[in-house]
């Protein structure tokens, strides 16, 4: 069927069987759009259905229900989930609960090895004048004890301290303490447990450190590094260990430590030997001297 043919059909429903119609009460304007959208025509209006389309629309949608209703009869092919078809959880048992007549309640035996009630509390109902009596005669005690093991004339020997146990002559210097004088600061190798505390940085290190010469000096006082007696003073190690006379710098008065410098009322100097190899100082102490002469020049 060409558009001709259906632009020539709606105008014969237009033009007179307007009788032989029925509007419809559905009529919009996207139906009219529908409807009269092939139509040259701008004047057509469409009026409504013939009784015979709306007589096959009806039969469409009798059989429709019809077949809608035959296949919700049959559960099989549509099943419909209901709380009752879903599987319910597993209902804990209520526990058993036994009536006193039935079971006897479990108790813990009796034993004769349990230690009885106020076991081990000592008792302290004694008078307070035979507990000081019995507190006066273990003094005595301990007391005489002591005396006896000093040779009973009551002089203590006094334990040499022990910052003094790192003093060892020239002859016990081995070829494997030099060797193991840390260069540079690379070379040091940080352990807090064997290692030896550098007096000047406080970095406890297992290298080889100096030994102060001096009978009153020993300990942390007279170990210097290799690394900080060379660019705090200008020295070496190896010969400081190999000099039988070397006295270390806080027994000669010239230590630039932090602790000592506080102690002597100054500021501690910190990384001061970039400072002084720019001002052409080969170590700390040299550049310090200078300084000092300087302002003694200034005054």
């Amino acid at each position: 069927m060409s558009s001709e043919d259906g632009c020539n059909s709606f105008d014969s429903l237009g033009s007179g069987k307007k009788n032989g119609r029925i509007a419809s009460k559905y009529l919009t304007e996207e139906l009219r759009k529908i409807f009269t959208e092939d139509t040259d025509s701008e004047t057509e209006v469409f009026e409504g259905f013939l009784p015979s389309e709306l007589d096959a629309a009806n039969k469409k949608a009798m059989m429709l229900a019809q077949l809608l209703a035959e296949l919700n009869s049959i559960p099989e092919l549509f099943p419909v989930k209901t709380p009752a078809s879903t599987p319910s959880k597993q209902k804990k048992t209520p526990r058993r609960t036994f009536s006193e007549g039935q079971i006897q309640r479990r108790t813990n035996p009796t034993r004769n090895a349990r230690p009885p009630d106020k076991f081990a509390l000592e008792n302290f109902t004694v008078s307070a004048a035979r507990f000081a009596e019995h507190f006066r005669s273990y003094r005595q005690q301990n007391l005489l004890k002591r005396r006896l093991s000093g040779g009973g004339c009551g002089v203590h020997k006094r334990r040499r301290s022990s910052k003094y146990s790192s003093y060892r002559p020239v002859e016990d210097i081995t070829e494997e303490d030099l060797e193991n004088i840390a260069i540079t600061v690379k070379d040091k190798i940080y352990d807090k447990v064997l290692g030896s505390t550098c007096h000047q940085c406080r970095q406890k290190t297992i290298d080889t450190k100096t030994i102060c010469r001096n009978q009153g000096c020993g300990g942390v006082r007279g170990q210097f590094c290799g690394p900080c007696l060379r660019n705090r003073y200008g020295e070496d190690v190896k010969s400081a260990l190999l000099n039988p006379d070397w006295i270390c710098p806080p027994c000669r008065g010239v230590c630039n430590c932090s602790y000592c410098r506080k102690r002597d009322g100054r500021c501690a100097t910190g990384m001061l030997i970039h400072l002084a190899k720019f001002y052409g100082y080969d170590n700390v102490k040299e550049y310090l001297e200078s300084l000092q002469k300087q302002l003694a020049e200034d005054e």
